[in-house]
């Protein structure tokens, strides 16, 4: 008599689909993280203890310690600056954000912030928002007219 065996099962769940699943979300996590542009130098914002409109500056301007700047990986002068800002000026109105270091001397600070305001008030210049963090870590700004 021929008797057939029956097919032996497997006793675990082969465990690859699962594998796969996982690498593909960490291949999308790492691709959509990495999205973000990275500063030209690092800055730390000054705290505030008042809290305002954060991110809502249209192009924002870095400024270390040692009074360099830059829009995000492009270091310029403070006259490159100027006739950069014009040029986006001359399509639309603009507001500035400015991160500038805690190590700034406020002089410095205030000399620039004056410089932006008298070449380019009359060219559209909005407003330049400067970029504080908050006691409790959450970004915010002032806004200097």
């Amino acid at each position: 008599m021929d008797i057939i065996e029956p097919e032996k099962k497997q006793e675990f769940e082969s465990v690859l689909p699962l594998i796969n699943i996982v690498f593909l979300l960490l291949i999308f996590f790492m691709l959509t993280g990495a999205l973000t542009k990275p500063d030209m130098f690092s800055v730390v914002v000054p705290e505030a203890t008042m809290d305002s409109h954060a991110n809502r500056g249209d192009m924002t301007i870095l400024m270390n310690a040692d009074g360099e700047l830059a829009i995000a990986t492009t270091r310029y002068s403070e006259s490159q600056l100027v006739d950069l800002i014009k040029r986006r000026l001359e399509d639309k109105k603009t507001t500035v954000q400015l991160k500038a270091d805690e190590n700034v001397k406020s002089q410095d600070l205030i000399t620039f912030m004056e410089t932006l305001s008298t070449h380019l008030g009359s060219a559209g210049l909005q407003s330049i928002r400067l970029v504080t963090v908050a006691s409790s870590d959450t970004s915010t700004q002032h806004i200097l007219h």
